[in-house]
């Protein structure tokens, strides 16, 4: 149909509010005509809500600043112990993975004396963005200011430490970041050589004490040679003293050969009686780790992976496969027997260094005894020997 010629049914100009009674409006949708027609005679409001927002999104952004955050991230390797640590034992582990050190180290990183040494170092008292202009703000106040802008998380399942500065100015923000690494790493090295100065002090005093009364014992002892004549006891004793000495070392590794047997004695006793004997004997490591253990298992891991396919390949009844089920029943005999007998071995072994610990342990009770019967008369010089002895010793 021609646009220009529209039909009797067609209204050939816009709706107006005059329109017959007999028409109903409908209500359901809304004709694009309504809509320009609407714009058309609402013009002048429309485009003066528009300038309004827009002037009051410029008055915004030109008062509101904008807040720029700078991120760093912070990881907790492992280290060694320090000096520091002197008096605890030497065994004490340090877990630097446990979640209450990474935690401290959290704390640490955004605590008050890292963040005092970052508002120091970066002068932000007398910076006009971060503290009042023209009033005195205390160190504390300052502190709380720069605790407000930063975040420090430890972030789930690692050894990592997020740090977040949030700042006006990106470049501000950064350096902050950044001088807040710093400083945490200044505090630990700080903390680390207060620690080694008081150990060094500590020990220096101790040394002087223990030189004193190692000089002191020595005296005793010189006094007491010379008031009675103790010289040619002491030539006669060097031969038993001696004696006795070499004996206590062997009764100490006699002593620690058989304790470090006895929690093997225990745990393979366990295992042969046992259920299942072979298979808690090779989960024992002195057992599992012998060469011809792993020669054997290694055989019957090799010989087991090859079940499968020749089964597939030949079937369950075929000459091939009972031979080689027949080689591994034989490696396992043989694994077993080799499991026995290693256990029976470090049983052996076991009693073999008891045996020595008791011998040796016999002897010096030997020795000892005669020992006391000839200084009976020396007690008191002997005495002040084994004084200087131990001093020397602890010195």
């Amino acid at each position: 149909m021609n646009p220009a010629a529209p039909s009797a049914e067609t209204p050939s100009t816009p709706p107006s509010d005059k329109a017959p009674a007999s028409v109903a409006p409908d209500r359901g949708t809304i004709d694009a005509w309504t809509l320009v027609y609407f714009a058309r005679e609402h013009a002048l409001v429309l485009i003066l809500c528009l300038l309004l927002g827009l002037c009051a999104a410029a008055a915004y952004l030109s008062v509101v600043n904008p807040i720029y955050e700078a991120h760093a991230t912070l990881e907790v390797a492992t280290s060694d112990r320090s000096l520091a640590d002197f008096q605890q034992q030497p065994e004490s582990p340090v877990d630097l993975s446990s979640a209450s050190l990474l935690k401290t180290v959290e704390q640490t990183v955004g605590g008050d004396a890292v963040l005092g040494r970052v508002v120091a170092a970066n002068h932000l008292a007398s910076d006009p963005s971060f503290a009042p202009p023209g009033q005195t703000v205390s160190d504390a106040a300052l502190i709380d200011l720069l605790g407000r802008r930063i975040t420090v998380g430890l972030i789930r399942g690692t050894r990592l430490i997020g740090i977040a500065v949030r700042d006006g100015d990106p470049l501000k923000a950064r350096r902050l970041t950044q001088s807040i690494i710093d400083e945490y790493f200044n505090e630990t090295m700080q903390d680390q050589r207060e620690a080694s100065d008081n150990t060094r002090t500590v020990l220096m005093t101790e040394a002087k004490r223990v030189a004193d009364k190692v000089s002191d014992s020595e005296h005793q002892l010189q006094r007491y040679r010379e008031k009675y004549d103790a010289m040619g006891l002491a030539d006669r004793q060097t031969m038993v003293v001696e004696r006795i000495r070499h004996l206590h070392e062997q009764v100490s590794d006699a002593r620690n050969a058989r304790l470090a047997l006895e929690s093997e004695q225990a745990q393979i006793t366990a295992a042969l009686t046992g259920r299942n004997v072979v298979a808690e004997l090779l989960n024992l490591g002195p057992i599992a780790e012998r060469p011809e253990i792993i020669e054997l298992r290694k055989q019957l891991d090799l010989q087991q992976t090859q079940i499968t396919p020749l089964a597939l390949r030949y079937g369950e009844n075929h000459p091939v496969m009972v031979q080689a089920r027949l080689q591994v029943r034989e490696t396992e005999r043989a694994l077993e027997a080799a499991a026995r007998a290693a256990a029976s071995g470090r049983l052996h072994a076991y009693e073999a260094a008891l045996s020595t610990e008791n011998a040796l342990q016999h002897e010096l009770q030997v020795e000892e005894k005669g020992a006391i019967e000839l200084d009976r008369d020396a007690i008191a010089y002997h005495a002040l020997e084994r004084d200087v002895q131990a001093n020397t010793a602890v010195y």
